[in-house]
């Protein structure tokens, strides 16, 4: 479909495309007679969210945009919750229903008559007794809550321009201002008092949610928190407890550093010990040495009872003077031991020698030197010995503390570590309630949400949308029209055009007939349709030159009316003119019909059951002496979805010309009887496309004829010049 297609088409329903556009323009101006003007008053709030300076602001690196449009959007959707907008207008209710004369600035007299149209006159009579509308608020406020049916819960979820739900949030717009911080509501109505009062309440309404909501946020979460500290210290505290009373229980100051101790001591012992045990091994050895020389002297001395006890004595008292050296015991002075030890052993020599000197002679000074090393040697093993026993206590009580210190580390170790895990849960959740206290002060100096626009009282209502509305009416009505010809033309699968028809049928075209209109219009029809004729019949002749004296030529088409007598009378009138004697056949089922049409001679035939099987014409009744009078005999088969068509008689012919009407489409059922009639091989099988619109024609005749004003003609002529395939590929 081209533009000029397009708007041939267009010309064509100019007078629908008018009147349609116009009576929706009047239908609207119509309904919207009694349309009401509105007043619309504005209030704007500062938030913050996106700018303002809070606790939280130094510690911010950058703003979160995602987190800035989404605080906006909590705050628009508050702004038009039900619970908000519940509240507005019961509180709206309440002022209107409290006011005992009308007032301006708040409802106007025309509105506060028709109130009694809204609430029976019981409720307002009640409501202005109860004057104050706090107490009004409050009195309505049970019935609005109750999930059972009434008068107030009805009008709030009904469809009452300002005192329901829906028409109070149909009435309210609420954006953002630009990228800033400024919320922007905007309340219309039919009354300015509405407007403006609607605002006011609204405004206080959302600030007081807003801040509960935020509130009740960070409440609950400190209110966890401090839940949760309480535990934790309680867990922190039994931990510490248990601690406390193992430590105390086992007498532990600092066990790491008491363990530490423990074994370094237990190490000196040890090393004290072997060097004792060296230290008595020599002495033992020496003093065996010195008793070997010495003979059964020193069995007489060590068998001496006297010299025994007071030596068991020194071992007692060197015993003792090492655990008061070791253990620091107050028992006994060091010196004190020391001094009574020393006299001992000067008594024990001293005996020795009285008792040795008594009992052998002595030969010689080397006899005296080898006692005298005999007694040291006995102190000095009884000493080593002594010593090393009060070592061997020592580290016997050392293992014992071992004993207790080795499995009070693993669990002085899981009691710290119990300490340390409930401490960092203690800190952990302490940090969580510092911080939800500080978001709580945060909160509350962010959500100073401050007025900066006060809602207004309108003087003046706002631009009436009536010429907008006419406006949209005539345009939509008019760009429907437009889309539906449009789409009717785009989506019309009838053969319309030569050229559409040619490639849906398959067959070479002989010519096309112009639609003849009853009425004469703008279109030189009758110009177009001689011109046609004319095309039709050079082809015709063209295509029959070739041909005996008299040319047969069938007239076939698959439906019935498709012009197949409108199109062999007119090429029998024009034959004739031009000197060619013709013929026209008609079967007798539509002579009654068809003889109507013709002007020249013709011949009814009988279409009989044997009708498929017919060879020639003698057949169908006409006899070789009338047959040899005409050059042309036209021969008109009945329709081919109804009829058989003669198929030995297909083949004979000189020329097959199948009239279509160009406004059908062309059905699987045409194709199919197109290929049964290809069968019978004619020898030319033409098309005659009829009934066509005369602007389908232009590719055949050129420029339709037609009264058109200079305008018109330059502007088609425009449109056929920059529309051809050349033109096109050049733009």
């Amino acid at each position: 479909m081209t533009l000029l297609t397009y708007l041939r088409v267009v010309y064509k329903n100019l007078l629908w495309l008018l009147l349609f556009p116009v009576l929706t323009a009047l239908l609207v101006v119509f309904l919207t007679r009694n349309i009401k003007r509105e007043y619309a008053s504005s209030s704007s709030l500062y938030t913050g969210a996106a700018s303002g300076y809070n606790l939280a602001s130094p510690l911010e690196a950058r703003m979160d945009y995602l987190s800035v449009n989404n605080a906006f959007d909590n705050m628009i959707a508050v702004i038009k919750s039900r619970e908000t907008v519940t509240e507005v207008n019961l509180r709206l209710m309440a002022q209107h229903l409290s006011m005992k004369a009308p007032n301006q600035a708040v409802l106007s007299r025309e509105i506060f008559d028709k109130l009694n149209h809204t609430f029976p006159d019981t409720l307002i009579q009640q409501c202005r007794k109860l004057a104050d509308k706090e107490i009004v608020y409050n009195y309505l406020l049970p019935y609005a809550m109750s999930n059972e049916s009434n008068l107030i819960n009805n009008i709030l979820r009904g469809d009452h321009p300002y005192y329901s739900i829906m028409g109070f949030n149909h009435a309210l717009t609420v954006t953002r201002k630009s990228s800033s911080d400024m919320i922007e509501m905007i309340f219309k109505s039919e009354d300015p008092g509405i407007s403006k009062m609607a605002l006011d309440i609204l405004t206080r309404v959302f600030i007081d949610q807003y801040r509960n909501i935020k509130g009740d946020e960070t409440t609950n979460v400190a209110s966890y928190f401090e839940q949760q500290l309480e535990a934790a210290q309680a867990s922190l505290n039994d931990a510490e407890n248990r601690l406390k009373d193992f430590m105390v229980q086992n007498r532990i100051i600092n066990y790491y550093e008491q363990s530490k101790f423990v074994a370094e001591t237990k190490e000196n012992i040890d090393i004290e010990i072997n060097e004792l045990s060296m230290s008595l091994a020599a002495a033992k050895a020496s003093l065996a040495a010195i008793e070997v020389k010495m003979g059964q002297k020193s069995e007489i001395l060590n068998n001496n009872t006297q010299l025994l006890q007071i030596r068991d004595e020194i071992a007692r008292m060197r015993v003792k003077l090492s655990r008061t050296e070791i253990y620091g015991t107050k028992d006994a002075p060091a010196d004190s031991l020391r001094s009574a030890i020393k006299k001992l052993e000067d008594q024990y020599k001293q005996l020795a020698l009285q008792f040795y000197n008594n009992t052998y002679t002595l030969e010689s000074t080397p006899q005296q030197d080898l006692l005298r090393s005999w007694l040291d040697k006995v102190l000095e093993v009884a000493d080593v010995e002594g010593r090393m026993k009060v070592y061997q206590e020592r580290k016997l009580d050392f293992n014992v503390e071992y004993d207790k210190f080795a499995p009070w580390g693993s669990t002085l170790a899981r009691l710290e570590r119990e300490v340390r895990v409930t401490e960092e849960q203690y800190l952990s959740v302490l940090h969580g309630l510092n911080q939800a206290k500080l978001q709580k002060q945060n909160l509350k100096f962010s959500n100073n949400l401050t007025v900066v626009d006060h809602a207004y009282l309108p003087l003046q209502p706002e631009k009436s949308k009536r010429m907008m509305l006419v406006m949209l009416g005539f345009m939509g009505t008019l760009f429907t029209l437009l889309a539906y010809l449009a789409a009717k033309e785009f989506f019309d699968n009838s053969l319309r055009t030569p050229k559409r028809a040619i490639e849906e049928t398959g067959l070479d075209l002989l010519g096309a007939l112009p639609f003849m209109p009853d009425k004469p219009g703008p279109v030189d029809v009758e110009s177009v349709h001689v011109s046609m004729i004319e095309q039709c019949l050079s082809n015709l002749i063209l295509e029959t030159e070739n041909s005996p004296t008299y040319k047969r030529i069938l007239v076939c088409s698959n439906l019935k009316r498709e012009g197949k007598t409108w199109f062999s009378s007119h090429m029998q009138n024009r034959l004739n003119e031009v000197g060619r004697k013709t013929l026209i056949m008609v079967p007798n089922i539509q002579a009654e019909e068809s003889v109507k049409e013709i002007k020249g001679d013709y011949f009814i035939y009988e279409v009989r059951d044997n009708f498929i099987d017919t060879e020639n014409l003698i057949q169908l009744g006409l006899t070789e002496k009338q047959r040899d009078q005409y050059d042309f005999i036209f021969i008109e088969l009945p329709e081919q979805s109804v009829y058989p068509a003669p198929i030995h008689l297909i083949g004979l012919v000189e020329l097959c010309v199948r009239v279509v009407n160009s406004g059908r489409v062309w059905t699987p059922s045409d194709i199919n009887l197109v290929q049964i009639f290809e069968k019978a091989k004619p020898k030319k099988h033409l098309l005659l496309l009829n009934a066509v619109p005369v602007d389908s024609l232009e590719g055949l005749v050129g420029t339709i004829p037609r009264r058109r004003s200079r305008i018109r003609q330059m502007a088609h002529d425009w449109l056929s010049q920059s529309l051809t395939p050349s033109r096109l590929k050049t733009l």
